[in-house]
């Protein structure tokens, strides 16, 4: 009997993982930078002391899927696919209380809906 050879490569999961962790890093530059126009409510006044916080989880959390997404596009990488998920939650929490009351939380909800399905497809 002819054994069939695995690849345990996922072009789908490194697609959607890639575009979500994409998107995180575009709304992370944009918020540095004050080039999405509009204040953030929450993040006024006393909600400022979260501000260093929520900066970093976002920076580091994009970075990190980021990179751990390319793990998909390797065989040897098949133990670190779950390791995806701490950032893709982690960034996309911060970034939804970067953004909540502007018009940029519909595409920092779509970047974690896509990261997420990322992950869920790579652990597939």
């Amino acid at each position: 009997m002819a054994s069939k050879s695995h690849t345990h490569t996922n072009p789908a999961a490194f697609g959607l993982e890639m575009l979500g962790s994409l998107i995180y890093l575009v709304v992370v530059y944009l918020v540095s930078s004050g080039g999405y126009g509009v204040g953030n409510p929450v993040l006024s006044g006393q909600g400022a002391l979260w501000l260093p916080i929520l900066y970093s989880a976002a920076v580091i959390g994009s970075i990190l899927l980021f990179l751990v997404s390319f793990t998909n596009l390797f065989n040897g990488g098949i133990g670190m696919r779950k390791v995806a998920f701490a950032p893709a939650w982690m960034a996309g929490f911060a970034l939804v209380a970067f953004t909540a009351g502007t018009s940029w939380l519909w595409v920092t909800i779509l970047g974690f809906v896509l990261a997420v399905l990322g992950v869920a497809v790579s652990c597939m």
